[in-house]
């Protein structure tokens, strides 16, 4: 097995953010002031390991997209693999990549 490095978790989840079609910088500058880009994917890190995590609608909260915590690289790039061939088969049947988890980008709370 390979060992896995941060550039492996970050071209995945680089793909992740290119296949629901957000930037995939997770901030972004408006009015001289950085701001969390909405809905954007990224590697959290404490612990000794790393986590998927979300910026909400409004970019004021994030969520943990596997909820396990902060597991060590080799676990979560199987994670992030699985979850991005998810996304792949879903669009391979037809359902938009823009659905975040809720019905659709409207339906999501602001709080989140």
């Amino acid at each position: 097995m390979k060992k896995i490095t941060q550039e492996h978790l970050d071209h995945v989840v680089d793909a992740i953010n290119t296949l629901q079609g957000v930037p995939l910088n997770p901030w972004t500058r408006v009015e001289g002031k950085l701001v969390p880009t909405a809905w954007n994917y990224h590697l959290s890190g404490a612990y000794g390991g790393y986590a998927l995590h979300q910026h909400g609608a409004s970019g004021t909260g994030t969520r943990d997209i596997f909820q396990v915590g902060h597991v060590p690289k080799s676990e979560l790039h199987a994670l992030l693999q699985a979850y991005k061939a998810g996304l792949m088969d879903g669009r391979a049947l037809g359902l938009s990549g823009r659905r975040r988890g809720f019905g659709s980008q409207r339906d999501a709370p602001d709080y989140y």
